[in-house]
């Protein structure tokens, strides 16, 4: 499946582990805090047991969100950049 992955994190350490463990699992950044990527659900659920052993604030957050093929595929942006190409590969 397509998981998007957004963050709002105030702790400039904190927000730099959160990004290396998204593109360590293979997602794709397409903003500053905002990761895509195709994982297995058993990947899936390793990262974010990985990301929960982070202590960040209760004011901050990390979201998952789960996108089917076709809802990815009617994805649509505002600006002239195009969305970023996934690999073909679900990483296990």
């Amino acid at each position: 499946m397509h998981y998007l992955v957004t963050y709002d994190i105030s702790d400039s350490r904190i927000r730099e582990r959160v990004s290396r463990i998204c593109l360590d699992y293979g997602l794709l950044r397409f903003q500053k805090s905002a990761f895509i990527g195709l994982l297995s659900r058993p990947t899936f659920n390793d990262m974010k047991r990985s990301l929960g052993e982070l202590k960040i604030e209760d004011a901050d957050d990390i979201r998952f969100i789960l996108l089917c093929t076709r809802c990815f595929g009617v994805a649509e942006q505002q600006n002239h950049r195009s969305f970023p190409e996934l690999p073909r590969v679900i990483m296990t």
